[in-house]
């Protein structure tokens, strides 16, 4: 039995729509508290540095580069770090139980994915200039 292909727009990023179930709650938890209370975390609640932290560990499990260390971009890792970033922007319009935290939610999702991107700027930045040495010519000529 084979599976039927599905539509682009049907499509599902399940790895994004499992931490979005997991993240967005604890970040609805940290918005009443003050910004370094949000950074560090209040008791049992992990901080978002620390959810950064676990986040860039599992992406890079979960999205492995076979390359020696000098060499590895993570692009796959890189890109689910985007999606993730939009995914949480969207679910805290819709999915809080409370609205009126909707903008300190949106200031925790935005410290976090910061916070996720500098983990791995240096393969952003070695992936970026791999582009640069490949390509001739980035811009199309127009007819």
């Amino acid at each position: 039995m084979s599976r039927t292909v599905k539509a682009s727009d049907e499509l599902e990023n399940n790895y994004v729509l499992d931490r979005v179930k997991y993240l967005l709650p604890i970040f609805e938890a940290l918005a009443p508290y003050k910004l370094n209370q949000r950074k560090k975390g209040v008791g049992e609640l992990p901080g978002w540095e620390k959810l950064a932290a676990q986040e860039a560990r599992l992406l890079k499990i979960n999205y492995p580069d076979e390359r020696p260390e000098d060499e590895k971009e993570y692009g796959t890792a890189l890109r689910q770090i985007t999606a993730l970033k939009k995914e949480l922007k969207k679910a805290s319009k819709t999915q809080l139980k409370d609205h009126a935290l909707i903008n300190p939610v949106n200031t925790i999702i935005t410290h976090f994915g910061e916070a996720l991107s500098y983990q791995f700027a240096s393969y952003k930045e070695r992936q970026n200039t791999r582009y640069r040495d490949t390509v001739n010519e980035r811009r199309q000529r127009e007819n």
